[in-house]
């Protein structure tokens, strides 16, 4: 990911491991397809921050949640759901709203695109999320800092890369 000198606050990393999908025992699924739909409910990885994800099947949905305590965190608290077509994916990925020099900044929720690697082992998604430029001012009557403002920059295109993981790893 190029940042281009601006600090990015939160990535949507999460959005890749919500695909959604029918029934693995569904007949009309071929063997690979199920094969490819019950490696993504197991233990995935960011690969560029580490945080662990966790997928879960909701029906036709997929989602997956970062889990705390994981990587560099600046994923924690990303949910993703996305429905998948074949390979591809398609939903929304949501990024809990978080505190960065002395500001809120909102939750955001974004679409979200991406494709299944063909062996089913990584996943790949694309969405827009915010750029922020945040400022705090020194309040001498408290001692301290307080948020000062929150601008919108732009809208940036992230890519968030899952791989799959073992079990064994994950310990």
């Amino acid at each position: 990911m190029k940042i281009r000198g601006r600090h990015i606050i939160g990535t949507l990393w999460t959005v890749t491991l919500l695909a959604g999908c029918g029934p693995i025992a569904q007949e009309t699924h071929a063997p690979e397809e199920a094969h490819k739909t019950q490696a993504l409910q197991e233990v995935w990885r960011n690969s560029e921050t580490g945080t662990v994800y966790r997928l879960t099947r909701e029906g036709k949905t997929l989602k997956a949640e970062a889990q705390p305590g994981e990587g560099e965190n600046r994923d924690e608290g990303y949910v993703l759901r996305a429905d998948i077509d074949g390979s591809a994916l398609e939903g929304v990925i949501t990024v809990p709203a978080r505190r960065h020099d002395y500001c809120d900044l909102p939750e955001e929720t974004s679409p979200l695109t991406g494709r299944i690697s063909e062996d089913g082992r990584s996943i790949e998604v694309q969405f827009q999320q915010s750029e922020y430029k945040t400022a705090a001012r020194w309040v001498e009557a408290s001692g301290g800092y307080e948020c000062a403002g929150v601008t919108v920059l732009q809208e940036m295109e992230q890519t968030l890369t899952l791989t799959q993981i073992s079990q064994a790893e994950d310990r």
